[in-house]
């Protein structure tokens, strides 16, 4: 007589047999899960060259699947307001590679060392969330020294004179063109340009004059400078006149 299981009647090896396959169908969808994940391959960390502190600077980065299942951005995270992304297709497929593009806006941004960081959040589960790491340094393409010139004067010394230093840190093929008052009691001249080659800075030396007959103790006028560069061709500088009465 045949073993039966005590279970509906059926035979014990038939069961088993079913077992095995009951495990076996598991296992392969479970590895088949795994297999079709998602798998996000980016560089973390982005060392820009040296760019001018004007204009915007462009940077790409290449985000690539490398999984057998459609790779999502879901969200992507800037640290700065000046820094803003741009990215075509939110879905990679597996083999597939889509540029994130960032988009940096460098007006006004004060000279040195920048470290930004871009959080890159994704359905990758080995990588849910990924920070990208962007270096770059930045350079005063044009800088005025002092930023605000200030002169001090009494009312009957007559025009008061002051010295401005103009800095080209990054092309010294470019050149400072003229100066320009926009101002009747102020005037300006170019006396000069020294050349730096070593660290590719030119300087040049801006002798401004002031008048002081002008009512009330100070008054802030302003000097236009105009350069050979494309992208940032003028720039002002304010100077600030402090008069005094005459003592006896």
């Amino acid at each position: 007589m045949d073993r039966k299981s005590s279970f509906f009647n059926v035979p014990i090896p038939y069961v088993f047999v079913g077992f095995v396959l009951l495990l076996l169908t598991i296992y392969l969808g479970m590895r088949s899960t795994v297999y079709a994940r998602p798998r996000l391959a980016v560089e973390t960390t982005h060392d820009i060259p040296p760019v001018p502190s004007y204009g915007q600077k462009e940077i790409l980065v290449p985000i690539r699947n490398t999984g057998r299942g459609p790779l999502s951005i879901l969200d992507v995270k800037t640290g700065c307001a000046c820094l803003k992304y741009a990215l075509s297709d939110h879905t990679i497929p597996p083999g597939g590679t889509q540029e994130l593009k960032l988009v940096y806006n460098l007006n006004d941004l004060p000279a040195g060392v920048r470290r930004e960081r871009i959080l890159l959040e994704t359905n990758d589960p080995a990588h849910r969330k990924t920070v990208l790491s962007i270096n770059l340094q930045i350079v005063g393409a044009w800088n005025a020294f002092p930023k605000r010139l200030h002169l001090y004067a009494e009312k009957t010394d007559g025009p008061h004179h002051g010295t401005l230093t103009i800095v080209n840190e990054h092309n010294p093929d470019e050149t400072l063109l003229s100066v320009e008052s926009q101002s009747e009691f102020l005037s300006a001249s170019i006396e000069g340009r020294v050349d730096f080659p070593v660290r590719t800075i030119s300087a040049y030396r801006i002798r401004v004059s002031a008048e002081t007959d002008f009512d009330g103790d100070r008054t802030v006028g302003q000097l236009v400078f105009r350069t050979s560069s494309e992208k940032k061709p003028e720039f002002a500088v304010d100077v600030e006149v402090h008069t005094t009465e005459a003592r006896d």
